[in-house]
């Protein structure tokens, strides 16, 4: 018996373990692919922001073509008006600026600086004059006079002799990434942020002064990000230094990189509490195990050859089973009693849909232990007494009545060990269910009708409505829902077969063997 009490305690911890793991493996892999999702929406969003910026940068450029080149616009106020216009109807913009060949200023949407003002420090210009490129995205930088943070996106100008004529330059607030995680529902922690393909950052949600200009150059994450249009991974963040799945998708059109984050800890809080609820759990079945094995060990040392006390325990073992039965009843109703109050806090009908079908999938089980604590049965249903209550259950749950759907149960007594009886409770319970809720649309009638007989060495189970067939389509082997693949796994677990047929309705046939009954002996 010691034996057996260790075997089945290292079961305990292997099986806990293994849900465990798998668990674990599972949360990860959710939180990289709703990080994938986020970085998915991110690329659109600022394909749309960097879109606006290219319009900007195009009307300035148009304009100051018409207006004869970078040279007609000094000294005329005409283009500071412009400017600004254009400054006031963009979104997030700080200000827009023009430079001539030499980085001086010379228009700009607000009066800070001077007029020749030489931004030929500035690091946007030096990119435009010495590497020639169309489009450059700046990196995060305090602003020096009002103090914002802000990013740059710049344009050269091209003269008629093709030659660097000056540059158009537009400042931006990245408060967008504030407001894109401020309108989704991520994860507490989740971080949104662009980066220029040097590895700069760019924009950031959150972005502080002294995270402006903070680089990821030197790290396994950036080589990635340079060498592959898409990725995810897990590494420590230079910004924060937390741990993050990272997922990032780089731009086409834009020389950025666009990454969404989530803390580690963050996605494994709920793990950590379902480990430590399960190592308490198995800690106190563990100590149940013990406390039984030693009682056990015990009784049987002092009851050991007794014929009395054989009997007393064989009525203590019933006594057992029976508040088993009657214990397992409870808690699974209240398992379906959290189930419900959980699916109140949905409105979404598929996941309302799918809990109540969790519910119906629950009492069935339940009412098969109800049904052998009542009758005292031991471990045997008897059939004619466990399906008219559970089809009653399940029609009374679907409204059957009011929506003027008939039932009508014949039942045989025929007796299922508990093993068997669970997997037919639930097949009865998928298919009858499938039958209330698609069978009959639209406030049609009808009536279900549930037959259990025995037949030789053949238990048949035969379930049919005379709807408009919809149940049939849910029914069929190609159908890949979770009830047909219960319904097949149960059937196959009870080495029987089931037929589905649709003349005037839907039929389902379920045939499995009966179990053999012990053959009378003589007594010598």
């Amino acid at each position: 018996m010691s034996g057996t009490a260790a075997f089945f305690a290292l079961a305990i911890l292997l099986t806990g373990s293994l849900f465990l793991a798998l668990d674990h493996r599972a949360t990860m892999e959710r939180a990289e692919a709703a990080t994938r999702d986020m970085a998915r929406v991110l690329e659109e969003y600022a394909k749309r922001v960097f879109e606006i910026n290219d319009l900007v940068l195009a009307n300035v450029l148009a304009y100051v073509q018409e207006r004869g080149g970078v040279g007609a616009l000094r000294d005329t106020p005409d283009a500071g008006v412009f400017l600004a216009g254009l400054a006031q109807r963009t979104a997030d913009a700080d200000h827009i600026l023009v430079v001539d060949a030499e980085g001086r200023r010379v228009a700009s949407s607000s009066e800070r600086g001077a007029a020749g003002f030489s931004f030929g420090d500035r690091g946007w210009f030096k990119v435009h004059r010495e590497s020639g490129i169309d489009r450059h995205v700046g990196k995060a930088i305090v602003d020096r006079t009002t103090g914002d943070l802000v990013y740059t996106y710049s344009r050269p100008i091209v003269g008629d002799d093709e030659r660097l004529a000056g540059v158009v330059q537009t400042a931006m607030r990245p408060g967008f990434l504030d407001e894109l995680i401020a309108s989704s529902d991520v994860g507490q922690g989740t971080v949104l942020a662009i980066w220029s393909s040097s590895g700069t950052l760019v924009a950031r949600t959150g972005l502080s002064s002294a995270q402006a200009g903070r680089t990821i150059e030197d790290t396994i994450l950036f080589r990635a990000m340079a060498h592959e249009p898409t990725g995810t991974y897990r590494a420590v963040s230079v910004i924060d230094g937390v741990e993050r799945i990272v997922s990032f998708r780089r731009l086409e059109r834009w020389p950025v990189v666009v990454t969404a984050s989530t803390p580690v800890a963050s996605v494994l809080a709920p793990w950590y509490r379902h480990l430590a609820w399960t190592v308490g759990i198995c800690a106190i079945v563990l100590v149940a195990i013990g406390s039984l094995t030693a009682l056990g060990l015990r009784a049987g040392r002092a009851e050991a050859g007794a014929r009395a006390g054989l009997e007393a325990a064989l009525r203590d073992k019933h006594v057992l089973l029976q508040e088993i039965h009657h214990r397992v009843k409870n808690n699974l109703q209240v398992t379906t009693s959290l189930i419900r109050m959980q699916e109140q806090r949905f409105t979404e009908p598929a996941f309302k849909a799918a809990l109540r079908e969790t519910q119906d999938r629950l009492h069935s089980v339940a009412l098969i232990h109800e049904t052998l604590y009542r009758a005292d049965a031991g471990a045997e249903v008897d059939l004619a007494d466990y399906v008219p209550r559970l089809i009653g259950d399940v029609a009374e749950a679907y409204g059957a009545a009011s929506r003027g759907i008939a039932v009508a149960v014949r039942a045989e007594p025929v007796k299922l060990a508990l093993a068997r009886a669970v997997p037919v409770g639930l097949v009865v319970t998928e298919v009858v269910s499938n039958a209330f809720k698609h069978a009959f649309p639209g406030g049609r009638g009808g009536q279900v009708t549930i037959a259990v007989r025995r037949d030789g060495d053949t238990i048949e189970i035969v379930v049919r409505d005379d709807g408009c067939g919809a149940t049939a389509a849910t029914a069929t082997p190609k159908h890949s829902g979770l009830g047909t693949k219960l319904i097949r796994a149960f059937v196959e677990q009870l080495d029987g077969r089931s037929v589905v047929t649709c003349d005037e309705g839907m039929e389902f046939r379920l045939s499995i063997p009966a179990e053999k009954r012990p053959e009378a002996r003589d007594e010598p």
